[in-house]
């Protein structure tokens, strides 16, 4: 039987604490590179766009909106972080309602009104979306009829990808 002194445990311990932190923070997820850009229609910016990202492989889609300038950073794991390297297909989509809801007042004390009694009928049908019209041509809306692709490279200030409509 071999006997260790408690001196002689020590530099065991620390190797033990020293593999365990080391492998706790190791990650399966790919690298992603800052991705943001601009989208317009006709030169116009186009807010509330959603931008998407598909790479082949990649475990998810990166992913923004644009904003009242039309300016998107995409996301795939965490907030801004961008997408993964290589080759996508890149869908851009923007929907709004197919009736003006803006003087709906849900307040009412007589009732909001037969609009949005409609809203919600065709929403708790699962119908809602054809209660929306998109305000992009369709064919953006899908990677695969979108011709849209752009290849994102491993680096921190060269993915700038504009969309003009």
């Amino acid at each position: 039987m071999i006997r260790l002194s408690p001196a002689s445990l020590l530099p065991l311990c620390g190797l033990v604490l020293v593999t365990s932190i080391g492998c706790g923070g190791v990650s399966d997820r790919p690298p992603v590179y800052p991705v943001s850009g601009k989208v317009t229609l006709g030169g116009v910016p186009v807010e509330g766009a959603q931008v998407s990202f598909y790479a082949e492989g990649s475990p998810r889609a990166a992913s923004g909106k644009t904003d009242a300038e039309g300016m998107y950073q995409l996301t795939t794991f965490d907030t801004n972080d961008g997408a993964v390297e290589g080759s996508h297909k890149v869908s851009i989509a923007k929907m709004q309602a197919a009736q003006d809801m803006s003087n709906i007042d849900v307040n009412n004390p007589e009732g909001p009104g037969d609009a949005y009694g409609d809203a919600m009928d065709a929403a708790a049908s699962g119908q809602y979306d054809k209660s929306l019209k998109a305000v992009l041509p369709r064919e953006l809306a899908s990677p695969e009829t979108s011709g849209l692709t752009r290849t994102v490279t491993a680096s921190e200030t060269e993915n700038v990808f504009n969309f003009d409509l």
